[in-house]
């Protein structure tokens, strides 16, 4: 899940002080990022530990995790954008060729991704295993 929806779902049950770094989060999530722990707690009013115990109740185990995540749901929401490939005339063409550029794009990312040596051994690995668990996590949301 997207940490900026989470912590909109989940503001409520934040104490006074948590509130304060929620609403910084929400209203100035790109600045964070480059912040040190000292920083945020002097902008926020609040403390430096008590950054660290917000982003640990988030289930993080350190800032710079937190940081990290909020960094990726800012390029996926920045992707999804991307991702729009509908125009407002709704043509048929248009719909065809803006889904295959959004495949495109997504197979290029993953196609830079892999490191062949990795995927290699991961194969070799998988062929010689005895057994193999595939495990499905499903996340249900209200």
């Amino acid at each position: 899940m997207n940490i900026l929806e989470y912590i909109k779902q989940n503001y409520e049950d934040f104490t006074d002080s948590e509130k304060l770094i929620a609403d910084y989060l929400l209203s100035n999530n790109e600045s964070i990022i480059n912040l040190s722990a000292k920083e945020i707690g002097e902008i926020t009013n609040t403390s430096a530990a008590t950054l660290i115990r917000f982003s640990k109740k988030l289930g993080f185990e350190s800032l710079n995790e937190m940081k990290l995540k909020l960094s990726m749901s800012l390029r996926d929401i920045k992707e999804k954008a991307d991702f729009e490939y509908i125009n407002k005339k709704l043509e048929t063409t248009d719909i065809i060729y803006g889904i295959k550029k959004s495949i495109d794009k997504v197979m290029d990312k993953t196609v830079n991704l892999i490191q062949e040596e990795d995927l290699e051994k991961a194969i070799e690995l998988l062929s010689k295993a005895k057994n193999i668990y595939i495990y499905i996590v499903l996340e249900f949301q209200d």
